[in-house]
């Protein structure tokens, strides 16, 4: 005996259609949300590469050793406090961070062509959308450099503070807040580089607050 098969019905597509587009509205927001968070903490751990590895360049041959934020990775790049591309190097690199970097024996002193390059690393990498804000220990004025001595520690007046931001949404500590949970590395004295929260929900005693 055969059994008649039936298809679905226009009303019974039309139901599993609005079922499927309710799922994908509710989905969307977390979808978004996660790779807003992803993009910074790749951000994040990037920067952190690079301050430290600035310091420990600095140990290693016991003189200052730079890090920089700069606008690209061109023979036009300007060291930019809102870029998430650096340059680690000896000397400023505007207008040289094409130049590549040198070998790790290299002890010579840099040049009018030469920065002394130890390490470059492109904010792309991070994705498109992740954002820095780099600023000196008043959290207000700008600055781009963090250097640090043959003993590791910070000389100068360079970054204390970097937020790690996403240009797809607003921070909870924003002027105007939103949603977005975003990240700060704080820079002591000491040269050492921590990751902390800088939403204002997190208490005091948290590990995770930003002092």
């Amino acid at each position: 005996m055969l059994i008649a098969q039936r298809g679905f019905s226009l009303t019974e597509l039309a139901i599993a259609i609005g079922i499927v587009g309710i799922m994908m509205a509710a989905a969307v927001p977390q979808f978004t949300q996660m790779l807003q968070n992803g993009q910074m903490k790749t951000a994040t751990e990037n920067t952190i590469a690079g301050l430290s590895l600035a310091r420990a360049e600095a140990l290693r041959r016991n003189m200052p050793v730079n890090f920089y934020l700069v606008s690209d990775l061109t023979s036009a790049c300007v060291l930019d406090s809102n870029a998430t591309n650096w340059v680690v190097s000896l000397a400023n690199p505007s207008g040289l961070c094409d130049v590549a970097p040198v070998d790790a024996s290299d002890a010579s002193a840099p040049t009018a062509a030469d920065p002394k390059i130890v390490q470059k690393f492109s904010g792309k990498e991070s994705g498109k959308n992740a954002t820095t804000v780099a600023v000196l220990a008043d959290f207000v004025t700008a600055s781009s450099t963090a250097t640090f001595n043959g003993l590791g520690r910070i000389a100068g007046n360079g970054i204390a503070a970097i937020d790690i931001k996403n240009s797809t949404g607003a921070c909870q500590h924003d002027a105007t807040p939103g949603s977005m949970r975003c990240m700060r590395i704080r820079i002591s004295t000491g040269g050492q580089a921590r990751v902390c929260d800088p939403s204002p929900t997190v208490a005091a005693t948290d590990p995770r607050y930003c002092f």
